[in-house]
C-alpha cells in the first residue's frame, strides 16, 4: 500500500468502547455527586446552627451579665438594651434573626432573602436550610430556642427533611 493514502484514526469498535466506558463512568458518578451535594449541604446547615447557637449564647451572656449596656451590632438594624429588654425575650429574637439574615445563607436556597425567621420550626422542603429563633418556646420560658431543618439522609428511599436538633436547644437569657 502507498504511504501516501494511509488513513489514521479509530476504529468504530474503540469508539464504542470509549462510550461505554463513559457512558457507565456517568452513570455511577451522577448518584454519587447528588449524594455529596445533599451532605455538604446538611453538614453547613448544621455549621450555620452551631455558628448562631454560639453567638447568641456569648452575646445573651454577656447582656445578662452586664458587661455590656446593650447590644448593637450594626448587621442586626436594632438595638437590645441590658437587661431591660432580656424580659420579653421578642426584642433579642428579632435582633438575632435580623443578624443572621445578613451573615447566614441558606444552603438549600441561595436567593432565600430570609434564611433566618422568628418561631418554631416546621420540617419541610420550603423550610430547608432555614434556623429559626423561638422566643415563645414552652419548653424555653426563660431564653431563646433554636433550631433548623435538613434533609434526613438516613432515609435514602425518599427525600425527607427533619428539624435538627431534635428537641430545640434552649439558651438562657436570664
Amino acid at each position: 500500500m502507498n504511504p501516501k493514502f494511509q488513513q489514521s484514526g479509530f476504529t468504530l469498535v474503540e469508539l464504542l468502547v470509549v462510550i461505554a466506558i463513559i457512558g457507565i463512568l456517568t452513570a455511577i458518578g451522577i448518584p454519587m455527586y447528588t449524594g455529596y451535594q445533599t451532605s455538604a449541604k446538611v453538614s453547613a446547615t448544621k455549621a450555620n446552627y452551631d455558628t448562631m447557637k454560639t453567638f447568641i449564647a456569648a452575646e445573651l451572656t454577656k447582656c445578662s451579665a452586664g458587661l455590656a449596656p446593650s447590644l448593637n451590632d450594626p448587621k442586626a438594624g436594632t438595638t437590645v438594651t441590658c437587661p431591660g429588654d432580656l424580659a420579653t425575650l421578642s426584642t433579642p429574637a428579632t435582633y438575632f434573626v435580623a443578624y443572621a439574615n445578613k451573615t447566614n445563607k441558606n444552603p438549600y436556597n441561595t436567593s432565600d432573602a430570609t434564611p433566618t425567621v422568628s418561631g418554631a420550626a416546621s420540617a419541610s422542603a420550603a423550610n430547608a436550610g432555614r434556623l429559626y429563633i423561638n422566643p415563645a418556646d414552652g419548653n424555653c420560658s426563660q431564653g431563646l430556642s433554636v433550631q433548623t431543618v435538613v434533609q434526613d439522609t438516613s432515609n435514602s428511599a425518599a427525600t425527607t427533611y427533619i428539624v435538627y436538633p431534635t428537641a430545640a436547644e434552649c439558651i438562657n437569657a436570664q
